[in-house]
């Protein structure tokens, strides 16, 4: 399970969010972003969870610089650019 600290007050979460990490980071890295997506989607708040195929924990923050990569297409679907 994920942090305590990281479920504190999420029926005050009115942002959409995404998790994401990449395929290729620890099993702890990945369980931690299943079980936090899990319950932002459980509280019913707005959340896109994605797995980047083939990217490690370094790799996937740089995909939000292109429009086309995988956090870059996901940010720009939220401020309904794309």
């Amino acid at each position: 399970m994920c942090s305590p600290r990281a479920y504190r007050h999420l029926e005050f979460l009115n942002t959409p969010i995404i998790v994401a990490h990449g395929s290729l980071e620890t099993p702890d890295f990945q369980r931690q972003s299943r079980d936090f997506a899990k319950a932002v989607k459980d509280m019913g708040k707005p959340i896109d969870y994605v797995v980047g195929q083939n990217y490690n924990h370094f790799e996937m923050p740089e995909t939000i610089a292109n429009p086309y990569g995988i956090l870059g297409k996901l940010a720009l679907k939220q401020m309904k650019l794309a």
